[in-house]
């Protein structure tokens, strides 16, 4: 039950945010108390930083720490540049997301053979 009331209680915070940036630009992802935002980096800017003001207001806090944005390599030195005050890790490499992992070919190669040889050390 605590799953559905933090649900309801973070809708008004999502619904705010959809409306703060342009819709086809800039995607909006939750999974419980995590949030993803895809799209061009103007806009999820734009998200995060309303995000930044209007999550506390709403009881969800952004951790900048914690956060990484996985852009395609021709987009770093542009992303740094939009982001470079954020606190945000940029990337073009990847990283785990929800379980899963985001990045390029051989980040994911090297994430999934680190937890195969992890597994096979645990049943050893």
């Amino acid at each position: 039950a605590a799953m559905a009331f933090y649900a309801l209680g973070v809708k008004p915070l999502i619904t705010e945010l959809s409306s703060s940036v342009n819709p086809s630009a800039c995607k909006q992802i939750w999974y419980a108390d995590d949030s993803t935002a895809a799209g061009k980096l103007i806009e999820i800017k734009k998200w995060w930083d309303f995000l930044c003001v209007k999550g506390p207001q709403y009881g969800y806090f952004p951790k900048p720490s914690k956060t990484v944005l996985i852009v395609k390599e021709d987009c770093l030195q542009v992303a740094n540049q939009i982001f470079k005050d954020s606190g945000i890790q940029v990337t073009s490499k990847g990283e785990r997301h929800l379980g899963a992992v985001l990045g390029t070919e051989d980040f994911r190669r090297r994430y999934v053979e680190d937890k195969v040889a992890k597994w096979v050390k645990d049943v050893e």
